[in-house]
C-alpha cells in the first residue's frame, strides 16, 4: 500500500477503490445508494480515488522498481483473476494518469 493512503480510514479507503473501478471499468455514477450505504460523497472520495490511481498508475506504467513489479506479478496470477494484465488498464491509462498526477499534486501538498 501506498504510504500516502495510510493516514485515510480504511473505510475510506475502501469506498474510493470502488468508485475508482466503477470509472475505470463502467464509467457509471455513484449512486445515492452508495452515498448512503458508505456515508461518503463523491467529494469525499476524491482525493483518496486520485492518491489510489496515482498508485496503480505506478504499478502499471511506472518505473518498474522490485517494489511494484511484484504488485504486478501478485496480481497477474489466475488465483487472482490475472487482473494486472486485464486490458481495461490500457485502455484507460490516460484517466489513470489524469488522476495520477492530481493524487501526486495532494500528496506533495500535504508534506
Amino acid at each position: 500500500m501506498d504510504y500516502d493512503l495510510a493516514s485515510f480510514k480504511p473505510s475510506l479507503v475502501a469506498a474510493g477503490a470502488l468508485w475508482l473501478s466503477i470509472q475505470l471499468v463502467s464509467e457509471g455514477e455513484w449512486l445515492p445508494i452508495l452515498e448512503h450505504t458508505s456515508t461518503y460523497s463523491v467529494a469525499d472520495l476524491e482525493n483518496v480515488t486520485n492518491l489510489l490511481a496515482k498508485s496503480l498508475f505506478m504499478v502499471q506504467f511506472g518505473a518498474h522498481s522490485k517494489k511494484y513489479t511484484a504488485s504486478k506479478q501478485k496480481y497477474a496470477s489466475a488465483t487472482n483473476l490475472s487482473i494486472s494484465n486485464d486490458a481495461i488498464l490500457d485502455e484507460k491509462q490516460a484517466l489513470l494518469m489524469v488522476l495520477a498526477k492530481k493524487g501526486k499534486k495532494f500528496a506533495e501538498g500535504r508534506r
